[in-house]
Parts: C-alpha cells; structure tokens; sequence
C-alpha cells in the first residue's frame, strides 16, 4: 500500500483518514486522506480497492513546493 505523508509528520499525528477517490482518472481510485488539525497531510491508497489495489498514481501524491 502507498502512503505519502507531509514532512514532518507521523502516521500516529493523524487525527482522522477521510475516505475518497481519485477523480484524475474515469475509473475512481480509492484513497484515504491524512488530516491533522483541520488540514491535509498526506494520502494513502486503499488496499482493498478493486482497481488500484492501494497503489497510488503521480497525480495522487501532493508536490512539494
């Protein structure tokens, strides 16, 4: 399963995974978004999803400035 998350921050720092998909591609991957302090952090893909099996795509993954 890919996981990106902001530097800095841990997988036990994340408030909550919000459920959500790809909309970059037609067929939707599923991906779970990190939040912490009412902010975006980071993504994960999903495991279980038919289509990416948790992988994420480039365009899945926030850029660093």
């Amino acid at each position: 399963m890919d996981s990106f998350l902001r530097e800095g921050v841990r997988e036990e720092d994340v408030d909550r995974w919000v459920r959500s998909a790809s909309i970059l591609h037609s067929n939707g991957d599923a991906l779970d978004i990190a939040v912490k302090d009412e902010r975006v952090v980071g993504v994960r893909g999903r495991a279980e999803d038919r289509v990416n099996h948790g992988r994420l795509g480039p365009m899945d993954v926030p850029r660093r400035p």
